[in-house]
């Protein structure tokens, strides 16, 4: 089991204005299959964070959202470090919960292929 802290920055390409953001999100990631060294993993994940927006996102709605998720992908341990590839796929979803009522709520859902390196401390 880990756990993790993530922080992005975004571009949102829309209707009307493109805008950017900034998010923070907290994640729980499950390896469910690993070689008996750990060389590779296969995990599921699941995490919920916050996002604020310069405008709009999605248009109509509000600068601040929620993004919830879940995924599913492999890590791979780069050879002579600690360090480690991961490759995934993610559902996404973005939404005020209804801060501003239900006409004010409109929300975006996407799938996510990422890469990345994880760098352990």
């Amino acid at each position: 089991m880990e756990f993790q802290v993530e922080l992005g920055a975004w571009y949102f390409a829309q209707p009307g204005d493109d805008t950017g953001g900034l998010s923070a999100s907290i994640v729980a990631r499950w390896h469910l299959l690993h070689a008996d060294d750990f060389d590779w993993t296969v995990y599921l994940d699941a995490g919920i964070g916050v996002l604020g927006a310069f405008d709009e996102t999605p248009p109509g709605g509000t600068s601040f959202n929620f993004l919830p998720r879940l995924g599913a992908g492999f890590t791979k341990a780069i050879d002579g470090t600690a360090a480690r590839l991961q490759v995934g796929l993610r559902w996404h979803h973005i939404s005020n919960a209804r801060i501003n009522g239900d006409d004010n709520n409109p929300a975006r859902n996407g799938l996510m292929i990422y890469a990345g390196v994880i760098f352990p401390f």
